[in-house]
């Protein structure tokens, strides 16, 4: 199971967890301010420093969608009021206001925990008027569950029984089963827009790597760092939503895939300008044209293999192909990748990444050796307009040799030992693969993408 590409998101550090936690209280009050009605306060049971990931944007839609569902069927339409839902990097909030007895609410809140596919992920509170919480023991209910062994969760907590990597790969088993059954997920295009934040959230997170910015430095950048890669990432994810969306609704439509491309230029303009707002920096200007592009093209195709969703996008990608042509950079650069139906992505970064899960490697290091073979394999335009060609094809070089020796001997950390040389060399030498870690990003959202297709089969 790939749990850590699934997980991967913006680390939330202590500090952080408890000022939230306070905005929480503080918000809660107002909610509840001069009004004779419970409060009902969504939140997730997540394990571990992420809060926010493709698993628990998946399950927090679920349970919200559920939530409302419920209150509808228990109490009418219009009876209750969706007060606000909250994204916050510390974790999602939702609210409802209830003009009902706070006990029959909670007795509805608490079947949706016991009963729903992800139930025991959802932390239902409901408030009284007075702000304090209806406790499942006033309704007759027995304390919660564990995620695991089925004990009170208290126990288990309290004597830290599980590890959070078991926690982790049950709640990510649980999600991956209810997504691959069509009739749960809420939305299809929102399932896109939860991979592709994770897939680059993992990509900046993966460390080292040479002239990049990661969790070590920040590269040959000056004008980004780790913090606004993750500020883009976040505000981009509706992005990737809305190209699986716009892909899916082609597909009904019968628009063919060349036809589809100047619906995704638009979104793409307006993403990019997003992009510039959270950033301040062109720091997923590449994604937003190749991972939008395989996300119409998933969408369209409605498969989750590589080999049906790369050259439908190919097909997608015709009008920019075209535009190549006319500028006369026919074999340069990202767009004729993916008019080619990206054939680095498909013969080299995914088969290494394999290659390296299969030797024993973790997540990281497999993408970091992924990496060294993109930038050993590919022509780079950003490296080229940086340093030239010259400097460009030396440190591929360099790249192919690191790679090389890891595949004699196999060594992780003679890997992570290697990578960190080259990427002295080169910031030295102002050179950033930024293509290449397109590459990396994307191998990690088709990796979660074939995944998700072992669980729907």
């Amino acid at each position: 199971m790939l749990r850590d590409l699934w997980f991967s998101g913006h680390w939330v550090e202590l500090p952080e967890m408890l000022d939230g936690r306070e905005k929480r209280v503080a918000r809660q009050g107002r909610l509840l301010a001069g009004k004779d009605s419970c409060l009902i306060c969504f939140t997730l049971n997540i394990a571990g420093p992420v809060k926010v990931c493709a698993v628990s944007n998946a399950a927090f839609e679920a349970g919200c969608a559920e939530i409302g569902k419920q209150l509808e069927i228990s109490f009418g339409e219009g009876f209750a009021t969706c007060e606000g839902i909250f994204y916050n990097p510390y974790g999602h909030e939702g609210y409802w206001s209830v003009p009902a007895e706070a006990s029959r609410v909670k007795d509805v809140m608490a079947a949706i925990e016991e009963t729903h596919p992800l139930g025991r992920l959802f932390d239902i509170d409901v408030l009284k008027p007075d702000g304090t919480k209806v406790s499942r023991s006033e309704i007759g209910m027995d304390p919660r569950r564990c995620l695991i062994c089925g004990g009170y969760a208290a126990d288990c907590a309290g004597s830290r029984r599980h590890s959070v990597r078991e926690l982790q790969e049950e709640t990510c088993r649980r999600v991956l089963e209810y997504l691959s059954d069509p009739i749960g997920r809420a939305s299809v295009g929102d399932l896109a827009g939860h991979i592709a934040l994770s897939a680059m959230f993992a990509e900046v997170q993966t460390t080292p790597k040479p002239g990049l910015v990661d969790r070590a430095n920040s590269g040959s950048h000056t004008d980004m760092d780790i913090n606004s890669f993750e500020r883009s990432a976040a505000a981009l994810e509706w992005y990737f939503s809305g190209c699986m969306t716009a892909g899916a609704s082609a597909a009904m439509d019968t628009v063919m895939p060349d036809e589809l491309f100047p619906r995704l230029r638009t979104l793409g303009l307006t993403a990019e300008k997003d992009m510039l707002a959270a950033a301040g920096a062109n720091t997923h200007k590449g994604l937003i044209f190749s991972l939008g592009l395989i996300c119409a093209a998933w969408g369209m195709s409605g498969s989750g293999d590589p080999d049906t969703i790369l050259p439908l996008a190919a097909m997608i990608a015709a009008p920019a192909a075209g535009e190549l042509t006319e500028m006369g950079l026919r074999g340069a650069g990202a767009r004729a990748e993916a008019a080619a139906g990206f054939p680095t992505l498909r013969e080299v970064a995914m088969p290494a990444f394999e290659e390296a899960l299969d030797w024993g490697f973790d997540v990281e290091t497999a993408g970091v050796y992924t990496l060294l073979r993109c930038i050993a394999a590919a022509d780079d335009t950003n490296m080229i307009r940086r340093g030239g060609r010259e400097s460009a094809a030396r440190m591929s070089k360099r790249a192919y040799a690191a790679a090389q020796e890891c595949l004699q001997e196999r060594s992780p950390e003679k890997l992570r030992e290697a990578a960190s040389r080259l990427d002295s060399e080169f910031i030295k030498m102002n050179l950033s693969p930024g293509g290449c870690a397109d590459l990396l990003a994307m191998t990690y959202f088709m990796e979660m993408v074939k995944e998700l297709s072992t669980w729907e089969k």
